[in-house]
């Protein structure tokens, strides 16, 4: 039956718009529920780390691993596979631990009703699935956990949106920080009403999960060992359902350099407890042993769990989410029959490294979701434990705030210092000191405080106007108790209507019964009916067996007087056929005789497969009659326990017609005070109309106001989003003026190594420039010297005549130009004969180096510059083209001077060499 309200409902909630950001608190619209789901008033809530785990993570992140189930299975390649997938979507309503009170249910809900007091879990149970009939499961197939944005049964939909009509992602199917929310009726587990809010919380997720990995998965034994790696709220949850259990030696190892950094809020304890000690670890969460990281020195913390528990410790809970710390405990289980139960998620993707001997040793590694508990079955049973002080959840409770301090909350966890924060709704932060009274006496406590808040704001509101306005809010209160009491009375008579019509479906149920009673003793009679007949076959079956036994005594006996008699025939026929001619009778009687007894022996064969053919139709009688007889119990059990649940019926019957009677007076007279009510205030309320008429030209006003306030709102916000598209663009715009820079400073360092090379060059070429003038200086001096040689070996008459001869010669190149040379001279004070010259020259053998021709002229007198010999730089690189390029600028005469003179230096010295 779907609930009564059907209409969305406005509250307040705590939105993450960004990964990373504070909360904000939103007017936000929760919509009705449909089919299958339900909308739950949120009491109090609860900060879990998985919700500051997908509060961190980026837009667009997936992980390959999870907490989770996959959402989805993949069957495009091969086999089915899941795929693990968080996406990261904001803006979303966090919160999966909460406590809360069924406000409506939509269609097929059958198993919740308006007024529950209800925990919503992040796993669901169908009921209906292999994997939820099944013991060895808590994973429901049919409807799987996901990390998704809706709800299992509308994975894209959603049932909030904000003021402006955006719609807000779910988390987990919960979304615990809000007043009100939806969930999937799989996901609603009913509890006691006896169990306070603040501690029922925990029944969500961390205290479930812990404590259910240790009584339901692993099932500690008592006087067993167990290790837990990772002392957060899960982790200690592991150690109290331990301590539960019984275990005898429970190891606690932090995983980290600070110990236990917890301290409980003064509002919550009265005074402020720091868990720093293993004295108090042990004492409040049953840690006999515990292991300080900054103690182990040199020693792994395995070894150091196989040295306090003599072999290694019997159950090893993984609590953090690390591959290496996996691997510890599982190298910390004891061989044989060691068990290690993996809690944590691992997201970074590193794989679990186990050695397989190890395996083969009788270890094992059991992943567990949600500690292996079933939700609508297991829940209720912890709640009574915790009810009959088994169970102790008050103390994981360190901090206690409200909806709008629930940063605060996510402060504390991050800093290490809460275990679990209850965050209470705003309108119900007052029951912060009464959280440890059930649900009906907070329901009553908080409708009252309500109303009270209601009046008081209201009274405030109106404080600040006239008189006029004090009377007004006067008569609203008076009109609004009215209609309070009139809708409680329209209230309790719906109420009488639903009991007269459960009290109406109870008949129908009793007359079913009744007819299911009597169709039971027509079967039980006809099942007697056929007892009966099956006896008398059976009696008649055993005489018939009687006559056969006879009849096969008798055929026996037959068949041992034809043996005898045939046996002594046979000597007699062969004498009388010897002896007598009437041989031939006694033959034939004895081929009648043979005849008569295979025909015994063929029918007591016979005889034989009817008696076992008989034995068998009297096995299939017995075992009819057995069950006959076993489904006659069962009926006379069912037909008793109809009649007695028939006589229980009819007293409920008749009580709930009495409460019935009463209901009806109870409703006649509430109607009737309703009417006269509703009579009395008529008057009043004419009065408030005209009041609220007088008012109507202040509300327009205001109305406009508002209008004008929400238009400057809303340009304000246009010349944000421009400043902020501004603000873009000059963003990039320096982004571009930076990689121009960056490779303006590129360019400008490949031009200061650039005019480092020229600097290089030039200075080279500044030293060759000295050197060169060295060799000028030198040069001039030789040139000297060679024409004083030249004066004193003129006037010789033998070096003219070794000149002529020097020239005749078609060998030396030399001669050939010294011949030229003498030739253009018509000096006569210069002799042509050159014999000592040209003798040293003969002697040394000197040839000019190859590609170098000999100069045919000459000027008169030696002119120019010796640079000139060498020509430009780029003709001196290489060593055999040094004078092959002289300046064009000379005149061709004093160039084939210079070239003759250079060579006759470089002959010089190559011969000196």
């Amino acid at each position: 039956m779907a609930g009564q309200s059907s209409q969305p409902i406005r509250c307040k909630a705590a939105v993450c718009r960004a990964a990373g950001e504070p909360l904000v608190i939103e007017e936000i619209v929760v919509d009705p529920p449909k089919a299958h789901e339900v909308r739950i008033k949120i009491v109090c809530t609860s900060l879990c780390h998985s919700d500051v785990t997908f509060w961190r993570m980026q837009v667009g992140l997936s992980r390959p691993f999870s907490l989770c189930v996959p959402p989805s299975i993949d069957r495009s390649d091969g086999p089915s596979r899941p795929k693990w997938d968080f996406p990261a979507v904001f803006p979303r309503i966090f919160g999966h631990e909460a406590f809360g009170v069924v406000e409506s249910v939509g269609e097929h809900v059958e198993d919740l009703a308006t007024g529950d007091a209800v925990v919503p879990t992040f796993l669901g149970q169908c009921t209906e699935c292999v994997d939820c009939g099944s013991d060895r499961s808590n994973v429901c197939s049919k409807y799987r956990f996901a990390v998704r944005a809706g709800l299992p049964r509308d994975v894209d939909g959603t049932r909030f949106h904000d003021r402006h009509g955006a719609p807000l992602s779910h988390f987990l199917g919960v979304s615990s920080f809000s007043e009100y929310t939806v969930v999937d009726a799989t996901q609603v587990v009913r509890v006691d009403h006896a169990v306070p809010p603040a501690s029922a919380c925990l029944l969500s997720c961390g205290a479930t999960t812990g404590v259910g990995a240790a009584w339901k998965l692993a099932k500690v034994e008592p006087g067993s060992s167990v290790a837990i790696f990772g002392l957060g709220a899960v982790g200690l949850a592991v150690a109290e359902g331990a301590r539960i259990c019984g275990a005898s030696t429970i190891i606690g190892y932090p995983c980290c350099e600070t110990v236990l950094n917890v301290d409980y809020n003064s509002d919550h304890g009265g005074r402020d407890i720091q868990y720093n000690t293993v004295d108090t670890v042990g004492k409040k969460f049953g840690v006999t042993h515990f292991i300080n990281p900054q103690e182990l020195g040199e020693k792994s913390v395995s070894e150091a769990i196989i040295e306090i528990t003599d072999g290694g410790a019997d159950y090893c809970f993984e609590c953090i989410g690390l591959a290496s710390l996996m691997n510890d405990a599982f190298r910390s289980s004891r061989e044989g029959w060691g068990k290690t139960i993996i809690l944590g998620v691992e997201m970074h993707g590193a794989p679990l490294s186990i050695p397989s001997h190890e395996i083969l040793h009788g270890k094992c590694v059991m992943g567990s979701l949600f500690g292996g508990v079933k939700p609508k079955q297991d829940i209720p049973i912890l709640a009574q434990k915790y009810l009959n002080r088994e169970l102790e959840l008050d103390k994981f409770i360190t901090h206690e705030v409200t909806l709008k301090d629930i940063n605060t909350a996510f402060d504390l966890l991050l800093q290490g210092k809460s275990l679990r924060c209850t965050i209470w709704m705003d309108n119900l932060a007052h029951l912060r000191s009464q959280h440890r009274h059930g649900p009906r006496i907070l329901a009553q406590i908080a409708e009252q405080h309500l109303k009270k808040c209601a009046i008081r704001t209201n009274k405030m509101q109106q404080s600040r106007q006239d008189a006029v306005d004090q009377q007004v809010a006067e008569l609203r209160g008076e009109l609004r108790k009215a209609r309070q009491e009139r809708d409680r009375a329209n209230r309790g008579l719906e109420v009488s209507e639903w009991k007269a019509l459960a009290s109406a479906n109870d008949r129908t149920t009793i007359e079913t019964l009744e007819a299911e009673l009597d169709a039971s003793r027509e079967s039980e009679k006809r099942m007697l009916e056929s007892l009966g007949m099956q006896t008398k076959q059976l009696e008649m079956t055993k005489i018939e067996l009687e006559e056969a036994r006879i009849e096969i005594a008798s055929l026996h006996d037959a068949v041992h007087r034809l043996e005898a008699i045939a046996a002594a025939a046979v000597p007699a026929a062969a004498t009388a056929t010897a002896t007598t001619p009437r041989g031939g009778r006694y033959e034939r009687d004895y081929q009648r005789v043979r005849g008569e007894l295979r025909m015994a022996l063929v029918a007591e064969e016979k005889n034989k497969k009817a008696m076992e053919e008989l034995v068998l139709a009297l096995k299939e009688v017995n075992g009819e009659l057995r069950a006959t007889r076993q489904q006659l119990a069962r009926s006379q059990h069912e037909a008793e326990t109809a009649r007695l649940e028939s006589d229980r019926l009819h007293v409920s019957l008749k009580r709930k017609d009495d409460k019935l009677r009463a209901l009806s007076d109870e409703v006649a007279r509430l109607r009737a005070d309703a009417e006269d009510s509703f009579a009395a205030w008529r008057g009043k309320e004419s009065g408030f109309t005209s009041c609220m008429r007088s008012t109507e030209a202040e509300l327009a006003d205001t109305r406009r106001e508002n209008a004008r306030l929400l238009e400057s709102q809303r340009s304000g916000r246009d010349e944000i989003a421009k400043l902020r598209d501004i603000l873009k663009q000059a963003v990039k715009d320096t982004k571009v003026v930076k990689e121009a820079l960056e490779e303006a400073r590129g360019e400008n360092a490949m031009l200061r190594e650039t005019l480092g090379d020229k600097d290089t060059a030039v200075k080279c070429t500044k030293q060759e420039l000295e050197c060169l003038r060295v060799t000028e200086a030198a040069a001039r001096d030789s040139v000297k010297e060679l024409q004083s040689l030249l004066v004193a070996t003129s006037s010789s008459p033998t070096a003219a005549a070794a000149g002529m001869k020097l020239a005749t010669s078609s060998s030396s190149p030399i001669a050939a130009g010294i011949k030229l040379e003498m030739e253009d001279s018509p000096s006569p004070n210069v002799s042509t004969e050159l014999p000592g010259l040209m003798k040293s020259y003969s002697e040394a053998r000197v040839k000019p180096p190859a590609g170098l021709t000999l100069p045919r002229r000459r000027s008169d007198n030696f002119e120019g510059s010796v640079y000139d010999i060498f020509g430009s730089m780029e003709d001196q690189k290489g060593d055999l083209r040094v004078f092959s390029t002289i300046p064009r600028s000379l005149p061709a005469r004093r160039r084939l001077t210079m070239r003759k003179v250079g060579s006759l230096f470089r002959w010089k010295s190559f011969s000196i060499k």
